[in-house]
């Protein structure tokens, strides 16, 4: 029986090939919504984290951001390289970022947080990275989702307990970090005719970085 971590490292360096075709139809139709959670990113440097094909980086590309992208993933990272040259994606630990106290303006993480090992130690690190004031904002799957319950499943049988899915593992990791969220909200949408909810957690640095 695998970790947890290195069931999630198997299971996405395998998917970066396929990812853009299973999974891009549903997960970029939260790009939008995110960026409107950062607000205005033109001049500012923002970090991906989770980037996967690096979509959400690209958009935040096009709204004037210089964006840097990370995934634990080696396949991911080629993926999104290969979709977008012009931009800087490495191979990086969410739970151990290779970059200095205040780095960045803002910080996104979409539909990444269900892949930490320790989301506390995630997320802490990303206000680590943030500079006064940054943004820190992810998205997740929902709870009331079957296939949650199904990949979940088969995640008892074959690996290691997972730490407790989000929010309540993101939220109170915001917390446990001393960084309450400035605000949620989420809201239905039906792609291919089947309920799906979306929704977004923003959370705002502090006044130290550190």
């Amino acid at each position: 029986m695998g970790s947890f971590r290195d069931t999630e490292l198997a299971g996405r360096t395998a998917r970066a090939a396929s990812y853009d075709e299973l999974f891009v139809p549903i997960t970029n139709q939260i790009i939008s919504p995110m960026i409107a959670a950062l607000g205005s990113l033109h001049g500012k440097r923002v970090l991906d984290v989770c980037c996967g094909p690096g979509h959400l980086a690209a958009a935040m590309a096009r709204k004037g951001a210089t964006v840097e992208g990370i995934d634990f993933a080696v396949t991911m990272v080629a993926k999104a390289r290969e979709n977008y040259p012009a931009l800087r994606f490495r191979e990086a630990d969410a739970e151990a970022l290779p970059y200095d106290n205040g780095a960045f303006d803002d910080v996104a993480c979409a539909f990444g947080v269900m892949h930490f090992d320790r989301p506390d130690v995630a997320v802490a690190e990303a206000f680590r990275v943030l500079r006064p004031g940054g943004r820190y904002a992810f998205t997740q799957w929902g709870m009331e989702d079957d296939v949650l319950n199904i990949v979940g499943g088969a995640l008892a049988e074959h690996a290691a307990p997972a730490p407790r899915f989000a929010p309540g593992t993101a939220a109170e990791a915001v917390q446990r970090s001393r960084r309450m969220p400035s605000g949620s909200r989420g809201h239905r949408i039906c792609p291919g005719g089947r309920p799906v909810r979306r929704g977004h957690v923003e959370g705002r640095a502090a006044g130290s970085s550190a």
